[in-house]
């Protein structure tokens, strides 16, 4: 039973979030309003008595974390933050608007979002990360994750839910808001609250179903919560609420079209005075000071830890000269890129703990098999659900540490939105996708990444780096790595090719290497990847007959080396031909191609244009055009020509 002084001051608070929540979207002429009354409650009580999270210390190890997967309940949030002295009224009031940092959904731009959501479905995988994160580093904080109702109509939560429960992820909290009514009308199982709990239960999660609207209810789970933070902290709890949207105003509750519409001035000014009036009418004890025991209570939770991570992630490079697999990379031999990238992951595991390593049931074709098996406490098995894959990532992300996550590139299409929201988050994920290409063979259309360029490329800071062999493909893993600036993507290669570079070889973001030049190149072929050999082969064909060209491997696709392929281009008269294994759109002939007309140069590009099939990696590559056969054929129309 809460005491008549503790009930007053959560009744009190829940009516100034109401009302901020109210002049913020008023002011802003947009947002959820009614979305965010249904949480209220639960967000009084989280934030005024059970998150401990030090506001002067923004990265401590100890604070709590709190990811409001409904996003779109954002003003709920900045309210509450106000509650705890982090937002001014000043800075509330600016919801919106286009030189404010509290934007209409949480971003980073306001630091204490934890995660930027609005895609919903999304905020438990983060939470999930954030959770396992917490073991690695040994802390000690609880992870809470607000969800709406309507949200868990996406797999990706329940990907997330079975996830939680196979790790044994440790104080984990899930709030589910079963308010009924998503944005068009009711949700799936409205205010059946017995078909959450039963899906929870079913996934391995301990359930507590509640009225959302009561405070003692609310109190009572999370009192439950923090008594086992420390003492038995192996657990996941879904606390299933039965709330009302619209909740406080009569008028409004309950009521479907009010979805995202926010009052009008003189509405707002009718709404906050009768809320005003319907609580002072239950308490007049409402509107006098707050007593000093609640007072310590908010200041005990503010000024909680001392210690906290160092923000800026070191990072240490190793050198492949003194890998212990060194003699596998000797020139002329052969390996797959894919299987250097596994290389690549334990010498750096072993010089940098943070790093990480996801992987989605397929480690054994991207070879982080090799990470897995020297760092067991590092690895995280997804197994086949990509999208959760990238929300832990982004979560493990967010606590400092430096996440790689692999699977087949075809398969990060699937988790595309999850990645896209990531660079909104500025989260610094490092993504491999092997498998690239018809070149993988056989295993036909459905398995070759052919869009993944364009994908990963539309994705602002986001990196693309593309080896063609073991060497470049072991110093590009680093360099991956070592990138924080965003999305980094690297883009390995099925088969086995041959040994380009010497182990002292260097490679930089944004940089290119010549590999074959001379003062009379008809034209300059472009390269990534597994194509950079079928060049050098035509490079020898056409030797033959007295026709050279200039070959460049362009390894680093995103940024792309634009002087150095422009600069050889305008040597070879202006023709370049980019060859690779990608759809014509958004691949590096795009991206050459964006360029050259600012440069005198013409583009013909080499690249798959009709859907693939199953068959020979020879006799695919010879299908789709980009094989050295047609490579020469194209390099002598052009010299016919010129």
């Amino acid at each position: 039973m809460l005491s008549q002084s503790v009930l007053y001051d959560l009744r009190k608070a829940a009516l100034n979030l109401r009302i901020d929540v109210i002049r913020a979207t008023t002011a802003s002429k947009s947002g959820h309003p009614t979305s965010c009354f249904s949480a209220v409650e639960i967000m009084t009580v989280l934030f005024r008595y059970y998150l401990s999270f030090a506001v002067d210390r923004l990265h401590c190890c100890d604070n709590d974390r709190f990811i409001l997967s409904k996003g779109h309940a954002v003003p709920l949030l900045y309210a509450a933050w106000k509650m705890r002295g982090v937002v001014t009224d000043e800075q509330l009031m600016s919801l919106r608007k286009v030189d404010s940092v509290f934007e209409g959904h949480p971003t980073p731009r306001f630091p204490y979002n934890e995660a930027a959501t609005g895609s919903l479905g999304q905020g438990l995988a983060i939470g999930l990360g954030m959770s396992l994160a917490s073991r690695i580093d040994s802390d000690r904080f609880i992870t809470y994750v607000l969800l709406g109702d309507g949200e868990l109509a996406e797999g990706s939560v329940w990907e997330a839910a079975a996830l939680a429960a196979y790790h044994q992820a440790p104080r984990l909290v899930a709030i589910v808001d079963v308010n009924r009514l998503g944005q068009s009308g009711a949700t799936m199982y409205e205010h059946d609250v017995e078909q959450y709990e039963k899906k929870f239960s079913a996934f391995g999660w301990e359930t507590f179903v509640i009225d959302g609207h009561s405070f003692e209810e609310i109190v009572d789970v999370f009192e439950i919560i923090k008594d086992r933070q420390y003492d038995k902290p192996n657990f996941r709890i879904a606390i299933i609420a039965k709330t009302i949207k619209g909740y406080g105003l009569r008028e409004f509750a309950d009521n479907p079209k009010w979805h995202g519409k926010p009052f009008t001035e003189e509405e707002a000014a009718v709404v906050i005075k009768k809320l005003e009036d319907d609580n002072r009418a239950v308490a007049p004890q409402f509107f006098g000071p707050e007593t000093q025991c609640l007072q310590d209570r908010m200041k005990s939770l503010n000024r909680k830890g001392i210690d906290h991570y160092d923000p800026v992630i070191p990072f240490t490079g190793v050198d492949l000269q003194k890998d212990e697999n060194q003699a596998l990379f000797e020139r002329g031999k052969k390996m797959s890129t894919r299987k250097a990238f596994g290389y690549a992951l334990v010498a750096l595991g072993k010089t940098n703990e943070k790093i990480v390593v996801l992987d989605a049931d397929v480690q054994n074709s991207t070879f982080t098999e090799f990470f897995a098996q020297k760092y067991p406490t590092r690895f995280v098995q997804c197994f086949i659900a990509e999208q959760s894959m990238i929300g832990i990532a982004t979560g493990i992300e967010h606590r400092g540490l430096i996440p790689v996550a692999a699977t087949f590139g075809a398969f990060f299409a699937r988790a595309y939105d999850q990645i896209r929201m990531a660079g909104i988050g500025r989260n610094a994920l490092r993504l491999c996708g092997s498998h690239c290409g018809v070149s993988i063979g056989q295993d036909g259309p459905s398995q070759m990444a052919l869009e993944d360029i364009a994908l990963m490329a539309a994705i602002p800071q986001s990196i693309i780096l593309y080896p063609s062999d073991a060497v470049s493909a072991y110093y590009l893993t680093q360099l991956s790595g070592s990138y924080f600036g965003g999305i980094s993507y690297l883009r390995t290669t099925r088969a086995d090719t041959p040994i380009l570079y010497d182990q002292n070889q260097t490679f930089t973001v944004g940089g290119s290497h010549i590999l074959r030049q001379s003062n009379h190149d008809v034209a300059c072929v472009v390269a990534a990847g597994i194509t950079v050999h079928e060049a050098l082969k035509a490079y020898e064909l056409l030797k033959q007959e007295g026709i050279s060209i200039a070959v460049i491997d362009a390894y680093s696709i995103k940024p792309l080396d634009t002087k150095t392929i422009m600069d050889v281009g305008q040597l070879c008269g202006g023709n370049i031909v980019t060859i690779e294994d990608h759809y014509e759109y958004g691949g590096l002939g795009s991206m050459v191609a964006m360029t050259a007309t600012q440069h005198a140069c013409r583009v013909t590009m080499l690249c798959v244009k009709e859907l693939s099939r199953s068959g020979s990696p020879e006799a695919l590559m010879k299908l789709a055009g980009i094989d050295a056969d047609t490579l020469v054929q194209t390099i002598k129309k052009l010299h016919k020509m010129s």
